[in-house]
């Protein structure tokens, strides 16, 4: 079975192309008991975006999503396209993840909506962040 690694330079590139050159980019964040897979930190707004990689299990990848929204402005899921099972569009959409696919290019199915967890924490987070966003 491939890797979730292939996808990170075509996620990069996405991500740079949406929101423009990140100031750092981060690799296995530290979360809680887990760890964000990717995660771009920003000098402007919108200061941080996260991805979750998955080749399949794209329900594991939500949770972890929905988690980074603590953290991040903008979570994502991004999947592995060809190998797509019945994702639930609607819940991605409810909970604000955005959604990419993945298949030789990357490509935003779904737009997220800014996180009000991060809104909430915006300044502390900032702090945490700020060597790495000077």
């Amino acid at each position: 079975m491939p890797s979730e690694r292939y996808m990170k330079p075509l996620v990069d590139n996405l991500i740079e192309a949406t929101y423009g050159k990140p100031s750092y980019i981060i690799e296995e964040f530290p979360v809680g008991y887990g760890r964000a897979d990717i995660v771009y930190v920003f000098k402007d707004d919108p200061y941080v975006v996260s991805v979750e990689l998955k080749i399949n299990n794209w329900k594991r990848g939500f949770l972890q999503a929905l988690r980074n929204l603590v953290f991040s402005k903008y979570s994502y899921l991004a999947l592995q396209w060809k190998r797509k099972r019945n994702i639930n569009i609607e819940l991605l959409k409810k909970c604000g993840i955005g959604l990419i696919a993945v298949n030789g290019e990357a490509q935003v199915l779904l737009e997220p909506t800014p996180s009000k967890l991060f809104e909430i924490n915006k300044n502390k987070i900032k702090e945490i962040l700020r060597g790495k966003i000077e």
